[in-house]
């Protein structure tokens, strides 16, 4: 896998070079004329469009979105710890390698109103230390399911423009050693998203509170600590169809528990971020975005790739 920030760079250097205006491509007769030179509406659509980091937070009113995700994630653990935002939920000392791949169909009810439904699937190998003994399984299977909103409050103006998110995971896959069970209704995650444009940046700020639920898998009874993220980021738009984007993610998550016995405390993390988007077309977008994830016992990465089609 290569490794991320080298990735970045390099996309980061074809963003700079794409600064310069590209020659007017000459008129030809041979070809039909684009849809955006003979229907009005689409010129003017053309012409309005944000840049395209903004422009997917909200689906246009009558269109339907389709985003693919693939996400790799590379996470060491050296301290005892239950993690549920992964595949799988594990215990003890671990290493792992994971692919989480996730389908999301969204619908703009309205010019402020999206809906959205999702679901994942994960492949995963680990490594588990636990008692001074290793373990090595590798598995595969479903993830989550579930519906997400999002609404515009307000456009962006003289001030920022804000917006309300939710989602709902109406069922999990919760996996604990060898035990698992399909858990209902677990987690609910409400956010706010607010954003101020002075050209070529973009500050953007996003909030997410993920509350959990307590879960079973067999014997197990797991009560997870609720989440609050705080997510500043930097936009900078290279031009209408690039966008490259920095920041970090500053996470404080509550103590879990497992059968009654506390596993850890509550703590905070902050995650470096990196990310670009390019739009391959009017209604194709690329997204790739890079979080580094640091603690006293904990070191990770997460590299996902997105792409975005509209009809």
């Amino acid at each position: 896998m290569p490794h991320c920030p080298t990735i970045f760079l390099g996309l980061l250097l074809l963003g700079w070079l794409t600064l310069a205006p590209l020659p007017a491509k000459a008129a030809t007769t041979t070809q039909p004329a684009s849809p955006a030179a003979t229907d009005p509406a689409a010129s003017t659509e053309a012409e309005e469009r944000m840049p395209v980091r903004v422009e997917e937070l909200l689906t246009r009113s009558g269109r339907w979105q389709l985003d693919g995700t693939l996400q790799y994630n590379n996470n060491n653990r050296q301290a005892e710890h239950v993690t549920l935002q992964g595949p799988h939920l594990s215990i003890g000392q671990s290493r792992e390698n994971s692919l989480v791949a996730e389908l999301r169909l969204r619908y703009g009810v309205s010019d402020q109103l999206e809906l959205a439904v999702f679901g994942s699937g994960f492949w995963e190998q680990q490594r588990d230390y636990v008692g001074g003994r290793q373990e090595s399984t590798s598995r595969s299977g479903f993830n989550m399911a579930g519906l997400g909103a999002v609404y515009q409050w307000r456009r962006e103006d003289r001030w920022p423009a804000l917006l309300l998110t939710a989602s709902l995971n109406g069922v999990e896959q919760t996996r604990l050693g060898s035990e698992r069970g399909s858990n209902y209704l677990r987690t609910i995650s409400p956010g706010l998203i607010t954003y101020y444009t002075l050209d070529p940046v973009i500050f953007f700020l996003q909030t997410t509170y993920q509350h959990q639920r307590s879960r079973r898998a067999g014997d197990y009874h797991y009560e997870p600590g609720s989440l609050l993220s705080l997510t500043p980021q930097l936009f900078f738009i290279a031009n209408p169809d690039i966008t490259i984007s920095g920041g970090f993610k500053w996470t404080l998550r509550g103590g879990d528990r497992l059968n009654g016995r506390r596993l850890n405390p509550t703590t905070s993390t902050t995650s470096p971020l990196l990310g670009i988007s390019y739009a391959i077309s009017d209604r194709l977008s690329f997204f790739l975005d890079c979080e580094f994830n640091f603690g006293a016992n904990y070191a990770g990465s997460q590299i996902s790739w997105r792409l975005s089609r509209t009809f």
